[in-house]
């Protein structure tokens, strides 16, 4: 397959990222942006490293460009298909988390590489403006955002179409730094905080083609953090129990519950549910392991307390198998999430990520010594952390952390009881 060098000609364009049952939402944008410029795309979705069903879409699509969202942990099997696609003669791309923090590791596979937000990179990239290497545009969604193209991924992912709750994201921007977080990385590359919200109107315009068009029973916001800005949820709320009218939920930090505000207007907007990181529930692992000290116990309970009384349900995230935790610790975790009673717990297992504050502290204290090829598709089956017993309180980051003899059969079962 020969590549193709293009200026105002149509291309195919296949996209491509590892699959989720949430839309591929970052790519349902640049399919828009790719529709908007006239061209043809499809997007394809891998399960379990497979690449398979994508070769087979590339022989019968034969596309100019593929473009791969890449999080860490999958990025091998990325780098390992990039190499075919290049041979073939095909324009390679590369974005998303792993492309924006290992940029120059990204570009020896793929022709272009995007850091940050991927919109105006792509646009270069389809206009024949963007050299080979890697792009990075300073200034964050310097043109806000396409206008999303869900039809073409719906109509070759029936899964998705009929799945009753659909997906979208309102704004991009988290002012936390918490350290198993790339958004510290994120804040520094582009300077500081900065939100960017989608135009009201754009966003409901955009809902009622899903209310239109597809069964649709909830509306999920992925937002890091949801209605950050007042006057913005304000005439959201307005708009859309006006004009969507399907029940909505939401991502916020707990400590936006203190204005009452935001809970009073997520309510007669439509919201009825609310999710909320505990993350941990040892004070001194929140302040000096995640760098999330804003909020004692008490007032993790209140506040959980404040959505509940709110009329809204909740479902609560924590960490387990963090560096420096033991089973004790993680149990503490359930034993306040039993004193909350959220309607759902949710729990991940840690993933030092590589390029993190937590997945260097990881290595540094002795706990990882990977590359994160090791790292599973989910946060569900196994710790790649290599746990000790002692002191979980060592922990400067000049020194390692000592060796220390594995939890015994008979003190796992004690922590157990």
């Amino acid at each position: 397959m020969t590549q193709r060098l293009w200026g105002e000609d149509a291309m195919r364009i296949l996209l491509s990222a590892a699959y989720s049952i949430i839309e591929p939402l970052g790519l349902i944008y640049l399919a828009g942006l790719a529709k908007e410029l006239g061209h043809q795309t499809r997007i394809v979705l891998v399960r379990d490293f497979d690449f398979r069903p994508l070769f087979e879409r590339v022989e019968e699509f034969r596309p100019d460009l593929v473009g791969f969202n890449v999080y860490t942990g999958t990025h091998k099997p990325v780098y390992e298909a990039m190499r075919r696609l290049n041979a073939m003669g095909i324009t390679t791309v590369m974005g998303g988390p792993h492309a924006t923090y290992f940029a120059e590791d990204a570009a020896q596979y793929a022709r272009h590489v995007v850091r940050g937000e991927g919109f105006t990179g792509f646009r270069h990239i389809l206009e024949g403006t963007a050299p080979a290497g890697v792009f990075f545009d300073e200034k964050l969604l310097r043109e806000g955002f396409p206008c999303p193209d869900r039809a073409t991924f719906y109509d070759e992912h029936p899964l998705h179409r009929d799945n009753p709750i659909k997906n979208d994201i309102t704004a991009v921007g988290c002012p936390w730094g918490c350290t198993y977080c790339f958004n510290v990385q994120f804040l520094k590359i582009y300077g500081a905080f900065r939100l960017v919200a989608r135009p009201v109107e754009a966003v409901i315009a955009a809902l009622e083609e899903i209310r239109q068009r597809w069964p649709t029973r909830l509306i999920f916001f992925q937002d890091d953090v949801f209605g950050f800005n007042i006057p913005w949820l304000e005439e959201f709320v307005r708009q859309y129990r006006d004009r969507v009218r399907i029940p909505w939920h939401a991502q916020i930090r707990l400590e936006l519950t203190r204005d009452p505000r935001r809970l009073k207007l997520f309510k007669e907007g439509g919201c009825c549910g609310i999710t909320t990181a505990i993350e941990s529930a040892d004070p001194w692992v929140r302040k000096h392991i995640l760098d999330r000290d804003g909020m004692t116990n008490e007032e993790i309970v209140e506040g959980c307390a404040r959505i509940k009384a709110a009329g809204l349900r909740l479902r609560t995230e924590q960490i387990t198998a963090l560096p420096t935790s033991d089973l004790g610790l993680d149990l503490s975790t359930l034993r306040l999430n039993v004193q909350i009673r959220p309607d759902m717990a949710w729990n991940s297992i840690f993933a030092p990520y590589r390029g993190t504050d937590l997945g260097e502290l990881a290595v540094r204290w002795g706990y990882y010594g990977g590359n994160n090829d090791d790292l599973s598709e989910t946060f569900f089956d196994r710790s790649v952390l290599t746990f000790h017993w002692g002191d979980r309180y060592q922990t400067d980051p000049t020194k390692p952390n000592p060796a220390r003899r594995p939890f015994s059969h008979e003190e796992n079962e004690r922590y157990r009881d």
